[in-house]
């Protein structure tokens, strides 16, 4: 089975609330091909999950090292950022992609980083 198509039954995992298995297949996917930088993504979205913004902090930062194009892991970094109260690291990772946003979710993070 190809990465893309396990990625794709993990996200589907999530939307059932199978979160569980999520991980598990999401962990079994990275530790065959850690440069799957969607699977770290998922793996930070299952860690807020459960409330742990640090971990989910370290699996972001691993999709963000991958794909440092993706505004996603960007936003979504920045949003465990401010989960754990460093609005500044936060404010500089939204900076840079605050100019081709026009998500009013985007803005209202920055706002909140910002100030």
């Amino acid at each position: 089975m190809t990465s893309l198509l396990r990625v794709n039954e993990i996200k589907q995992l999530l939307s059932q609330g199978l979160l569980a298995q999520a991980e598990r297949d999401c962990r079994d996917l990275l530790q065959v091909n850690p440069e799957i930088a969607e699977g770290w993504f998922l793996l930070a979205q299952i860690a807020m999950h459960h409330n742990k913004a640090d971990a989910a902090l370290e699996c972001i930062k691993r999709a963000v090292n991958i794909d440092h194009q993706n505004s996603h892991y960007m936003i979504y970094n920045a949003f465990i950022l401010s989960v754990l109260a460093d609005y500044d690291q936060a404010y500089h990772m939204l900076k840079p992609i605050m100019p081709d946003s026009s998500e009013l979710s985007v803005q209202q993070l920055f706002g909140r980083v910002a100030w």
